[in-house]
């Protein structure tokens, strides 16, 4: 039953070579690291708002907000030229005069200056331009009476702060408020129009780009309604 010695050697010269016994190995490739994500589950995937266009639109949203920034701006900076019964030489700032079929501000043909407390002097350029300055004025809805001081200067006196002139600054407050209103609707009008020209961004995009369209306009509006709010109790409290 036992083998010799000898007899072992030889069975294990006829064997045949180990690498056709064992089985042969899957070739090796290199891997590539890839990274996955699990989902949750249970709960519907949801987008970030979409705060700026990427690249490859041609929509810019910045430039939307910018300008009805701006608008408030000057809305505030106007309202805030509103003077209760003081000569300062900003409130005539709003005036626009028609000079050579164009309207340029009264800064650009005249000088504003201060007289005493209740007297402003507007120095104008030119004699012949002296008519419709004053008619510029008296238009402005500023509840001033200008008065013509010599050959190129009218002299403005400043009402005293009675119940019809407080009517008239909140009327003109009211006044620069609805402007700026209208032309920050204009601005998101202006906004949505271009989107509509976006035909192949997709749709999830677009409402996206709208949405925060709309987040600045009721901002501004806000803005708006806050600063008005804050001159007209200025106004009733003078």
């Amino acid at each position: 039953m036992f083998c010799s010695r000898r007899t072992l050697l030889h069975a294990i010269r006829l064997a045949p070579p180990l690498y056709r016994i064992l089985p042969p190995r899957p070739p090796i490739s290199p891997h590539i690291q890839t990274r996955t994500y699990a989902k949750k589950k249970g709960k519907p995937t949801t987008k970030e708002p979409i705060l700026t266009p990427t690249p490859d639109i041609a929509f810019n949203i910045e430039k939307y907000a910018s300008d009805m920034h701006r608008g408030v701006t000057r809305f505030r900076e106007d309202v805030g030229s509103i003077r209760l019964g003081r000569a300062v030489p900003s409130l005539l700032d709003s005036v626009v005069v028609a000079h050579k079929s164009s309207r340029v501000a009264l800064s650009a043909i005249a000088q504003v200056n201060v007289k005493d407390a209740n007297t402003l002097m507007v120095i104008v350029n030119d004699e012949e331009l002296v008519p419709i300055v004053d008619k510029a004025i008296r238009n402005a809805d500023l509840g001033l009476n200008p008065q013509k001081h010599d050959a190129t200067v009218l002299r403005i006196p400043i009402p005293k702060l009675t119940q019809a002139y407080k009517d008239t600054l909140l009327k003109q407050a009211a006044q620069l408020a609805e402007k700026t209103r209208n032309h920050v609707r204009t601005v998101r009008a202006d906004a949505r129009a271009e989107l509509k020209k976006l035909k192949s961004v997709p749709s999830d995009t677009v409402r996206g780009l709208e949405k925060q369209i709309q987040v600045v306009t009721d901002k501004c509006m806000g803005q708006v309604d806050e600063a008005l709010s804050a001159k007209q109790k200025e106004i009733e409290r003078a």
